[in-house]
C-alpha cells in the first residue's frame, strides 16, 4: 500500500475545513506557522492546469469565482491530486512532479475567504474521493 509513503503537502498542517458541502470536494488547510509552501504528495504527472486570465480574489461564491480559481491536477498510478489556490507559471501540463517537490505557495486567489490550500485526492482504483485526514495522517 502506498499510503505510508505520502509526503505532507504542508510542513505544519492545520485543517480549516473538511468535506462538508456538495461543492467542496476535499479539505482546506494552512500551515500553522504561515509557511505557505506547498509540496507534492507523491510522484505524478501534471494532467490539467487552470490558470485564469484574471488572477484575483473572490470572497463570494459564483460561477465566475469558480472559473477564475487557479488549480493543477496531477496523476499517479492510483490517484489524481488537485491542488487549488496555487499559482506557479513555471508548471506546465505533462511535467513530472517528484515526491516532496516544491510546487507553489498557496494563495487567496479565486474563490477564497483567505489564503489556504484546498486539496482533493481521487482514488482511480475505487473511483471515489478519499478521506484525506486519514490518508495524510493529519
Amino acid at each position: 500500500s502506498p499510503l505510508p509513503n505520502f509526503y505532507s503537502p504542508l510542513t505544519n498542517v492545520s485543517i480549516t475545513r473538511g468535506i462538508i458541502h456538495n461543492y467542496h470536494h476535499g479539505i482546506d488547510m494552512i500551515d500553522l506557522y504561515n509557511n505557505k509552501s506547498v509540496y507534492n504528495i507523491e510522484e505524478c504527472k501534471i494532467i490539467k492546469i487552470n490558470y485564469p486570465k484574471y488572477l484575483r480574489n473572490y470572497s463570494e461564491y459564483s460561477q465566475e469565482a469558480l472559473k477564475n480559481t487557479p488549480w493543477i491536477s496531477c496523476e499517479s498510478d492510483n490517484y489524481i491530486y488537485t491542488y487549488t489556490h496555487i499559482y506557479n507559471p513555471k508548471l506546465k501540463e505533462g511535467k513530472i512532479l517528484f515526491k516532496g517537490q516544491y510546487i507553489s505557495n498557496y494563495t487567496n486567489l479565486g474563490f477564497a475567504t483567505g489564503s489556504h490550500l484546498h486539496l482533493s485526492i481521487f482514488d482511480k482504483v475505487n473511483k471515489k474521493l478519499i478521506n484525506l485526514k486519514s490518508l495524510l495522517k493529519i
